[in-house]
């Protein structure tokens, strides 16, 4: 039985519709992604409800759609849908409640979509971009304790400044110098959340390339809402 698989970004705002059986999703730090695995015939007989005809299979064949915007009434509902799930472990096991949420869902998830007056991307220049970007975070990944340059990504990745830029912006909606620091904050904020109380906060900075002290205690913050001698203390 053939089934779609809709993700949506509940903190940027994208949305991914799925009708291949795989994908691989890649996370960035505190990513929250909402999931609905559904019936295809099911999503095809809201379609004609709502008289989505646009929706067809051509636009189900993109797989990724994205309007930056619409999809907020859908996050607002998927966050509270969230929030129930984790505060009431047996929440969805009461009766009737699938059938409610999908009645519910389904149809503001369609009303979200815009026309095909509104633009999509690209989804072949899209994936493209998230295979490089993919590839420049695995890199990075490994070597979280060595000295990289945008130059060194390029050379690694064999690809230019413009389109690793580019790729970076599109998946990750920031630079790969900035997404960098941001590996490497987590990194240091994990390290320093299992380091004994005598751990030099300096010497785990400077493993992970933060050598102007005061500089990175301000990102460190500005990421965690708390300095690096609180993590170290609790």
């Amino acid at each position: 039985m053939p089934f779609l698989r809709i993700w949506v970004d509940l903190h940027s705002g994208h949305c991914i519709l799925i009708s291949s059986i795989h994908i691989s999703i890649m996370q960035r730090p505190n990513l929250l992604m909402g999931t609905l695995i559904i019936n295809r015939e099911i999503f095809e007989d809201c379609l004609q409800v709502m008289e989505r005809s646009d929706l067809d299979d051509h636009f189900l064949a993109n797989n990724y759609i994205q309007s930056m915007g619409s999809f907020s009434s859908v996050q607002d509902y998927l966050r509270e849908l969230y929030g129930l799930v984790r505060r009431q472990d047996r929440f969805l096991e009461q009766p009737q409640i699938s059938r409610l949420i999908l009645e519910d869902y389904l149809p503001l998830l369609i009303e979200s979509v815009p026309h095909k007056r509104g633009k999509y991307r690209n989804p072949e220049r899209f994936f493209r971009q998230w295979q490089l970007a993919q590839k420049a975070e695995e890199y990075m990944l490994a070597h979280l304790d060595r000295p990289i340059t945008l130059k060194d990504l390029c050379e690694i990745l064999r690809s230019s400044k413009t389109p690793l830029n580019y790729a970076f912006q599109e998946v990750f909606t920031m630079s790969p110098m900035t997404y960098l620091k941001l590996l490497r904050l987590h990194a240091v904020h994990r390290a320093l959340k299992v380091a004994e109380p005598t751990t030099k906060i300096s010497d785990v900075a400077r493993q992970f390339g933060f050598w102007h002290l005061g500089r990175f205690s301000q990102y460190y913050r500005q990421l965690f809402g708390q300095l690096p001698s609180e993590t170290i203390a609790r």
